[in-house]
C-alpha cells in the first residue's frame, strides 16, 4: 500500500550556530570517558581555518585513515566535502600496514594525509625513502625532531598541528621545515587565543613556562552531563575583557617564544617533586629529544632501594651509533646541564630499541622496564675504588646518597648530592678519618678520586671563601655574596638558570666550616673577599650581587674595589636591604626610632596575618619550631631549603648579625640594582627601594617572584635569573671574559 498523504511543504529547519554538531567521547589523561560537546560554529570555524593552514583545495586527494572515535576523523570527512576535494577511505587493517599505505598513496596519487607520528614511523620502516607530492599533517602526539627531519625530505610540506578535543580538533599549527631548530606547535588557528598562565592565574611573560589555556571559537560547550567537570576545565576568560567568554584549561605546559610560536612541553601532570623541587618531566624530555643521536626519549621518576626518587631517562637512539654508550650518555648529561638546572638532569639512562606503545599509538609509560636504580656499570665510565681511602669514601657516598656501585670518577652532584647529603658526608668522613672537609671541597674535588687525593695529601690549604659554582663561560663573571648563614649550595641551581656562557662564583662565609674564627667587622669581611676576587680575576671589571645580609658586604666590596682603582660594572641587591636604625648614631633618637620601628613591625604582622593567613601562620610556626629546637639543644634543619643550621653556621650568623648592626654605609657613586621579591614574610623599613635611596647615585628596582627565602629556588628563580642576566648583559656590554688574563674592550663606562 502506498501512502500519498505526505505534506508537500519542506520541513522548517531552525539550525543555529550554537546547535550541537557532535558529541565525541574521550578519556584524555584521566582514563574516565567524557562526552565533549562541539557546536556548529566551532566546527565551521575550524574547517575554514584548516582550508588555509595546512590548506586543502579542490584538486587535492585526502587519504582518511583515522578511526571515527578520534576527533581528527571529523576534519578528514568534512574538509573534502566543503572544498570539493576527493576523499579516499581505508580500512583499519591497511592503516597498520606501512607498505599498504605507501601503495595506496602512490596508486591513488594522494596529496594530503594526517596521522599521529606512529603512522609515519610505520611508513618509514616500510621503505618510504623517496619524495611524494603530498602534504603531511602530524598530530595527536608530539612530533619528534628526528622524525620531522626525515619527513621534510619525503613530502612537499610538513605541518605540526596541536589541539585537545575540547577545543575542536586543532587549536594551533605550523609548517615545519628542515632548518627549524625547535619543533613548536606554531601559532593559533583563526579566531583562537592562546594564554600561558602561571600558578597565580595571571599570564606569564614571554619565555616563561605556564599552563596552556585556549579561548575563542573552538572552545566546546562542555562535557555531556558532567557539570562539575565542565566548571573545572572550562573557566571564565579574565583576559578577553568580554563578559561570558570562556577558556579551556588544557593541562599542558608551554611557553611563547620571541617569534610568537608556542613551545609545548606536554602534560602538567607529569610534574614530580624531588628534594623539594618541582620538576616537569616533559620539559626534560623535550630538551633530551633535541640532542644528538636521540630519536625518542621518556623520563620517569623512580624510587631506588632506599625509597628516594631519581630521574631515569629512557632513550631510543638513531641508527648512527658512532660512540660508546658511556661516551654518549656523558655527552647528553653535559648538554642537559647547559639547558636545565642540575636537579633536572636524569641520574640514570636506559637505552631501548623502541618505546612501548598503546593500541592507539601513544607511548605506554607503564610498560617501560623498571630497572634496578643504580649506576649501571655497563653504561657509565665506571672505575672501581682502588685504595682503602677511595673505598671508604665511595661507601660513605653510597650510604648518604642511597646509590650503589659508585666509581671513582662519579661526581657528587651527578649522583644527586645536595647540601643536606654534603653535611652527612662531612660528618661521616670526620668520624672515620678525624679529618674535616669543607663545603667548598665538594666543588673543588667533586669525585671520589679527587676528594681521596685531597685527604691523602693532608696539605694545609689556605681557607678560601671563593667557590666556583659555574666557572665556564665567556661573559663577565658574577660574584654572589652569601646571605647570613647560607652556603654556596643555595645558589647552585640558580646559576644554571642563567645563560650557558655566564660564569658564576660564590663567596661563602669565613668560619662556616669551623676551620677559622669568623670575622666580626663588615669592612674586614669585604676586604678578605675583595682580595680573593682580585686574586682570581686581577684586571676586572667586577659584577657583584649580594643576597640578603650579603648585600651589605657586596656594597662595601664595591666601595673597596673602587678605592683600588677597579671598575665595578654591576652592584645588585638580591633582597638585600638596609635597616635604618643601624645607620643612626647612638642616643635618644636612635632609641625612639627603635621603639617606633617595633610598633610598625608588630602592626605589619597583623597585616600579613589578614592578607595571607596560611603563609604567615606557616612561617611563624616554622620559626617557632626552630627556636624551640634550638633551646632544646637540637640540630635545626631547614628541610625545605638548600641550607641548614649547624653549630658553625649558627655561630657565624650571630657574629654577622652583630657586625652589620655596627656598619655605617657611605654613599656609593653608582647604580644599585635592587631585585625585590613579590611577597614579604617580615617587616623592613622601606618596602619600595629596600632602603638604598640615600646610599646610591641611583637605584633601579626590579620585581621578581617568590619571597625572601625562596627567590633562588624554582619555580620563582626563572624570572629572577632572566632579569639578572639582562642586567648583567646591559652592564657588561661589549666585554668578553678571558679568565685570569682579563677582558677585551677595556676601559668600560662606570654605571
Amino acid at each position: 500500500m502506498v501512502l500519498n498523504n505526505y505534506s508537500k511543504q519542506n520541513p522548517e529547519i531552525k539550525a543555529e550556530p550554537s546547535n550541537l554538531a557532535y558529541i565525541l567521547y574521550t578519556s584524555g589523561s584521566t582514563g574516565v570517558p567524557k562526552g565533549v560537546q562541539i557546536e556548529h560554529h566551532s566546527l565551521y570555524n575550524l574547517l575554514l581555518s584548516v582550508q588555509k593552514l595546512p590548506g586543502l583545495a579542490k584538486k587535492d586527494k585526502l587519504l582518511a585513515i583515522t578511526t571515527i572515535s578520534f576527533d581528527i576523523s571529523i576534519a578528514e570527512l568534512f574538509l573534502p566535502l566543503i572544498t570539493g576535494a576527493e576523499l579516499v577511505l581505508t580500512d583499519s587493517a591497511t592503516t597498520k600496514d606501512g607498505s599498504a599505505l605507501l601503495d595506496i598513496i602512490k596508486n591513488e596519487h594522494i596529496t594530503f594525509i594526517q596521522a599521529t607520528p606512529v603512522t609515519f614511523k610505520i611508513m618509514l620502516e616500510a621503505g618510504w625513502d623517496g619524495l611524494l607530492d603530498m602534504k603531511v599533517v602530524c598530530t595527536g602526539e608530539p612530533l619528534p625532531k628526528d622524525l620531522a627531519i626525515k619527513l621534510t625530505s619525503r613530502c612537499t610540506a610538513l605541518y605540526n598541528m596541536y589541539g585537545p578535543t575540547e577545543t575542536t580538533i586543532f587549536s594551533t599549527g605550523k609548517q615545519i621545515k628542515a632548518t627549524d631548530e625547535l619543533i613548536t606547535i606554531g601559532k593559533p588557528v583563526d579566531n583562537t587565543l592562546i594564554y600561558i598562565v602561571g600558578d597565580d592565574g595571571q599570564q606569564v611573560p614571554e619565555g616563561e613556562t605556564g599552563e596552556i589555556y585556549i579561548a575563542g571559537e573552538g572552545v566546546a560547550r562542555g562535557y555531556f552531563k558532567k557539570p562539575d567537570l565542565t566548571a573545572e576545565r572550562f573557566v571564565a576568560d579574565p583576559f578577553s575583557g568580554n563578559a561570558g567568554d570562556r577558556m579551556y584549561r588544557t593541562g599542558d605546559l608551554g611557553k611563547v617564544l620571541p617569534d610568537g610560536d608556542i613551545q609545548c612541553f606536554g602534560r602538567i601532570d607529569s610534574q614530580v617533586k624531588i628534594r623539594g623541587y618541582r620538576i616537569e618531566l616533559s620539559e626534560i624530555e623535550f630538551i633530551l629529544s633535541q640532542q644528538k643521536n636521540i630519536k625518542e626519549a621518556v623520563v620517569l621518576s623512580l624510587k631506588n632501594r632506599a625509597g628516594d626518587l631519581r630521574l631515569v631517562a629512557y632513550v631510543v637512539q638513531t641508527s648512527s651509533k658512532t660512540e660508546t654508550a658511556a661516551t654518549e650518555i656523558q655527552g647528553w648529561k653535559a648538554a642537559l646541564k647547559n639547558s636545565l638546572p642540575i636537579f633536572m638532569v636524569p641520574n640514570d639512562f636506559v637505552l631501548l630499541d623502541a618505546l612501548p606503545l598503546t593500541s592507539n599509538g601513544k607511548i605506554d609509560r607503564n610498560a617501560l622496564p623498571n630497572p634496578e636504580i643504580n649506576i649501571d656499570t655497563t653504561l657509565s665510565s665506571y672505575v672501581a675504588p682502588r685504595t682503602k681511602l677511595e673505598k671508604m669514601i665511595a661507601d660513605i657516598w653510597s650510604q648518604c646518597l642511597k646509590v650503589e656501585n659508585i666509581g671513582i670518577n662519579d661526581t657528587f652532584f651527578d649522583l644527586g648530592g645536595h647540601s643536606l647529603t654534603a653535611v652527612q658526608v662531612i660528618t661521616r668522613i670526620k668520624n672515620e678519618t678525624g679529618k674535616r672537609i669543607r663545603f667548598a671541597n665538594f666543588f673543588e674535588y667533586p669525585t671520589v678520586e679527587k676528594i681521596a687525593a685531597f685527604l691523602e695529601n693532608d696539605k694545609k690549604e689556605p681557607v678560601k671563601s671563593l667557590v666556583a659554582i659555574k666557572p665556564e663561560g665567556t661573559k663577565v663573571p658574577l660574584y654572589i655574596v652569601h646571605g647570613n648563614g647560607s652556603t654556596a649550595f643555595k645558589f647552585m641551581n640558580f646559576a644554571y638558570q642563567l645563560d650557558t656562557d655566564q660564569p658564576v662564583f660564590c663567596l661563602q662565609a669565613i668560619g662556616i666550616d669551623g676551620y677559622v674564627e669568623p670575622l666580626d667587622n663588615i669592612k674586614d669581611i669585604a676586604a678578605s673577599y675583595v682580595s680573593e676576587v682580585i686574586a682570581h680575576n686581577p684586571h676586572g671589571p667586577y659584577s657583584l650581587a649580594g643576597y640578603s645580609f650579603g648585600g651589605i658586604i657586596a656594597f662595601e666590596m664595591a666601595q673597596q674595589l673602587r678605592t683600588k682603582g677597579k671598575t665595578v660594572t654591576m652592584l645588585a641587591m638580591c633582597e638585600g636591604y638596609v635597616i635604618d636604625n643601624y645607620q643612626l648614631e647612638p642616643g635618644l633618637y636612635k632609641t625612639l626610632h627603635r621603639i617606633y620601628t617595633r610598633g610598625r613591625k608588630f602592626l605589619f604582622g597583623f597585616y600579613l596575618l589578614t592578607s595571607e593567613p596560611k603563609r604567615t601562620v606557616r612561617f611563624k610556626i616554622n620559626t617557632l619550631k626552630a627556636y624551640i629546637n634550638e633551646l632544646a639543644g637540637k640540630e635545626v634543619m631547614k628541610e625545605d631549603k638548600l641550607d641548614l643550621d649547624l653549630e658553625f653556621i649558627d655561630k657565624v650568623a650571630e657574629i654577622h648579625h652583630k657586625a652589620v648592626s655596627k656598619y655605617r654605609l657611605k654613599p656609593y657613586d653608582g647604580t644599585v640594582y635592587v631585585f625585590r621579591a613579590a611577597k614579604r614574610s617580615f617587616f623592613i623599613d622601606d618596602f619600595v627601594n629596600l632602603g638604598w635611596i640615600p646610599y646610591a647615585r641611583s637605584v633601579k628596582v626590579l620585581d621578581i617572584d617568590g619571597e625572601h627565602m625562596s627567590i633562588f629556588e624554582p619555580p620563582w628563580n626563572k624570572k629572577f635569573a632572566r632579569l639578572l642576566q639582562q642586567t648583567l648583559d646591559e652592564c657588561n656590554k661589549g666585554l668578553v671574559y678571558e679568565s685570569a688574563a682579563g677582558y677585551q674592550n677595556i676601559p668600560v663606562a662606570v654605571l
